[in-house]
């Protein structure tokens, strides 16, 4: 009996071989559907988790954007209305030393400068444009009327007078206020330039090492596209299909401020979104903020999940 039981065409011996091999199949089987199943269900839980992380980061920088502005555009107002600066018999030496003092409190104004009404400039900052007249320059005409804010741009007629950022030229944001005598009348322009370097600095504070080794990147786009601050170097491709995506998804009724992508190069990234849209009574210039980082770098912990979880169904079913 047990030769017969023991022969390799045993009907027994081949009921428990086609057993093993459906238990062993089955358990298979349904470990793929539990490693699919945790599979979506991990992926979906960790772009939301992920992606609402890159929308407070980006909305931290653009907060941190606004506030900053709002106070060197106060500041430039209070500036104006001292009377230092008011004074018609208060040399020129002695309100740039004034202005000088005021810089080093925050070294990232390139220069301060206060012209007279018909936009020669009377004092600067290190004596620099002196004498020179600015009355068809954006900050000069914008300022005779009331605050100004001019957006990020390269360094005209500073440009070979001030030092460059490393590895870049020189960018300025202008701010400029009118400055009224005692008696009310219209005496010119202060203005003060302030050093792009300033949000190089406000990104640093936000991007840890460990982020920048995941390729975490933060961008700072113009309202025309024009990427103000970024990576260096960087290849990145805004179209106008993608910015629009990108102001729809910082929309402030949004529940999640960030999407999924795919740039020019077909690299898929997940981006936080959020626009600087001003602080109090500083209006803002529009600026989108976008932290992003690449979608497999993003769900790499749901792949090593997915191995585990197969590398365990195989063993079980061994």
């Amino acid at each position: 009996m047990s030769l017969i039981n023991n022969h390799p065409h045993s009907p027994r011996r081949s009921f428990r071989s086609r057993l093993t091999l459906a238990i062993g199949g089955s358990a298979l089987l349904l470990a793929g559907l539990v490693m699919l199943t945790i599979g979506f269900l991990a992926r979906e839980r960790l772009v939301l988790e992920i992606g609402d992380s890159l929308a407070e980061r980006a909305f931290q920088m653009a907060d941190k954007l606004d506030r900053g502005m709002f106070e060197r555009w106060r500041e430039v107002q209070i500036l104006a209305g001292l009377e230092m600066i008011r004074d018609p018999q208060a040399g020129p030496e002695r309100k740039r030393q004034f202005l000088e003092e005021v810089r080093q409190t925050f070294p990232h104004y390139a220069w301060l400068g206060l012209t007279d009404a018909k936009g020669t400039i009377l004092t600067g900052t290190g004596g620099l444009l002196e004498g020179q007249n600015v009355a068809q320059r954006d900050w000069f005409r914008g300022g005779s009327q009331g605050p100004y804010l001019g957006d990020v741009h390269e360094a005209f007629l500073l440009a070979k007078l001030l030092p460059a950022s490393v590895g870049s030229p020189l960018r300025l944001v202008d701010v400029a206020t009118p400055v009224s005598s005692p008696a009310g009348e219209f005496m010119g322009v202060l203005c003060s330039h302030l050093s792009w370097a300033w949000a190089r600095e406000v990104r640093g504070s936000l991007l840890r090492p460990e982020e920048q080794r995941a390729n975490i990147s933060i961008y700072i786009l113009g309202q025309g596209g024009a990427v103000l601050l970024g990576p260096e170097p960087d290849q990145a491709v805004w179209t106008p299909e993608l910015l629009e995506r990108l102001r729809q998804a910082a929309k402030p009724d949004r529940p999640h401020q960030f999407l999924a992508y795919q740039d020019s190069t077909g690299v898929e990234h997940l981006a936080g979104v959020a626009l600087c849209t001003g602080h109090r009574d500083y209006p803002g210039l529009g600026w989108l903020v976008v932290v992003r980082q690449p979608l497999d770098q993003a769900l790499a912990p749901v792949d090593v999940l997915r191995r585990q979880i197969l590398a365990a169904a195989i063993l079980m079913s061994l």
